[in-house]
């Protein structure tokens, strides 16, 4: 019914209507992804609601960040987070799996601009991965298991009144659910491009996802003296 808000700020994901509460346990027994961390299954009618963030990702190139591990059944169209409003398809922030067999990210203004990328980096069902988007407000970055597969994407639309935030869901008429599972799901209302990789270290280690290789950069705060005197 309620998957609780670890960050303090009691923006809990609720869904009070029993017959779409996703599963977390099945048959007495915890359901547990093939590395034995719990996660929670959807089936294709079951989502959760957040609307508790709405605010903080409403505005005009409003920045936010989304990282998120799932998997997916079925290669039907299904959105792991929906962004947007109850009465209408206008706006919309939105992370989808695509049935064209790719990740896609949305993001359409109140004035019904849109600007989307369906076609990000493929995905297979039954396969977690590691998701990860950062925007600015005008462009947005996408990276999958660390890889960064958009890069300044334009989406700069102009203002996005949200009022409907689903985990699992499109945010007007409940539609596409998923049917699959999520095990973790993190929302920023701030760029966290600067900080992504680190966030999908900690992430990926915890739930035993391989990422990408990645290079940084040394600098030097003290070069030692090596001599004996």
């Amino acid at each position: 019914r309620t998957w609780y808000d670890q960050s303090g700020s009691d923006n809990h994901a609720v869904q009070t209507t029993p017959a779409n509460q996703p599963k977390i346990v099945e048959g007495g027994n915890l359901l547990k992804d093939s590395n034995n961390n719990p996660e929670v299954r959807f089936d294709g009618t079951r989502f959760l609601g957040a609307n508790g963030i709405a605010s903080s990702v409403t505005g005009t190139d409003q920045p936010y960040s989304t990282f998120a591990v799932s998997k997916t059944n079925t290669t039907a169209t299904q959105y792991l987070l929906g962004m947007g409003r109850a009465s209408t398809s206008t706006p919309i922030k939105n992370i989808l799996y695509h049935s064209g067999g790719n990740f896609g990210a949305q993001q359409r203004d109140d004035a019904n601009t849109l600007k989307q990328d369906l076609t990000i980096s493929a995905y297979s069902t039954g396969t977690t991965y590691l998701t990860s988007t950062t925007s600015s407000g005008t462009v947005i970055d996408f990276s999958k298991n660390g890889s960064l597969d958009l890069d300044d994407f334009d989406v700069d639309v102009g203002l996005l009144t949200i009022d409907k935030v689903n985990i699992g869901a499109r945010a007007s008429g409940d539609a596409n659910p998923l049917n699959g599972s999520i095990s973790e799901m993190i929302i920023y209302d701030s760029d966290q491009s600067t900080k992504r990789r680190a966030i999908e270290e900690n992430i990926a280690n915890h739930y035993d996802i391989s990422l990408s290789a990645f290079s940084r950069d040394g600098t030097v705060s003290t070069w030692y003296d090596q001599s004996e005197t």
